[in-house]
């Protein structure tokens, strides 16, 4: 598991908006989707509800 990966699940969790999130952390959001849901592969489970714009913790 890559640690950077669990670094952008908190900045996602503290921005609750993977942009903003992406932004902080100097990565493009396409990337920081991408890490989220590999790591959420890794995990098998759902880390966030994605309501429009807006994340919440699963």
């Amino acid at each position: 598991m890559d640690l950077n990966r669990i670094h952008y699940f908190f900045k996602a969790v503290e921005y609750k908006n993977f942009t903003q999130a992406a932004n902080a952390c100097h990565i493009g959001q396409t990337t920081m989707s991408k890490y989220i849901a590999v790591l959420e592969q890794e995990l098998q489970t759902q880390l966030f509800i994605r309501e429009h714009r807006t994340l919440t913790l699963a």
